[in-house]
């Protein structure tokens, strides 16, 4: 199976056109060295051979942990099955692989390098990225409520060995961090998820804009 593909890239600074071999997926328990790339950025970053300039890329990528049964696929649109597109990339990989994919993997898909790399950070972790959306949209709503001035962007899980929590993003950049609360974190996972159908769980897309329709389908059927 190769792991690798050609892509053409246009240096933004000065135009020039140059062929490039870049990953096509990667298994961290094959290659951890590319594991500490993707998440250190490097991995997606490229210099130009002609004027030197290095910029960010956003490529196609597939992450599979085949020891802890996920998927994150980097994508460039939306209109694929993730499955397939998935599942195309790893078209030598045997029957069983490929319903292991199907039936028990975790599959995230997401469009910018930032959010696959907190995919990995969370999972690496043994959490659910669906409670932690729900949480990030009550603790963005808290921030600005105390702070009428902050304009929260985003929130980024960031674990750590004292307290986990979330870097705050905010137009002007890097604002700071929160914690993650871990009884609300609870409370979530035993109250609010098991108020979601099945669809909403099963998506693979869970971003701000999933946890606004899962808050709103809560209470939606709290109130009927």
């Amino acid at each position: 199976m190769e792991q690798k593909q050609k892509l053409d890239i246009t240096c933004s600074h000065c135009g020039f056109m140059d062929t490039v071999s870049l990953y096509a997926w990667i298994d961290p328990n094959r290659t951890p060295e590319l594991k500490d790339q993707l998440l250190d950025g490097s991995l997606f970053s490229h210099t130009c051979r002609k004027c030197g300039m290095t910029a960010g890329l956003i490529y196609p990528l597939l992450y599979h942990d085949s020891e802890q049964k996920f998927m994150v696929q980097l994508m460039d649109s939306f209109t694929e099955d993730p499955f397939e597109q998935a599942l195309s990339i790893m078209s030598e990989e045997d029957e069983l692989r490929e319903h292991a994919a199907r039936k028990n993997y975790r599959m995230r898909t997401c469009i910018h390098p930032n959010d696959m790399i907190e995919k990995i950070l969370i999972f690496d972790q043994r959490l659910d990225d669906r409670v932690l959306e729900l949480e990030k949209l009550t603790a963005a709503v808290s921030l600005m409520m105390e702070n009428p001035q902050l304009h929260v962007e985003g929130l980024y899980y960031s674990p750590s060995d004292h307290e986990d929590g979330f870097v705050v993003m905010t137009e002007d950049g890097f604002a700071g961090e929160t914690e993650l609360d871990r009884v609300l974190y609870h409370k979530i996972e035993q109250e609010t998820l098991p108020m979601l159908d099945k669809e909403m769980l099963s998506k693979t897309r869970i971003d701000h804009e999933w946890a606004v329709k899962a808050m709103n389908m809560k209470k939606s059927r709290r109130r009927s």
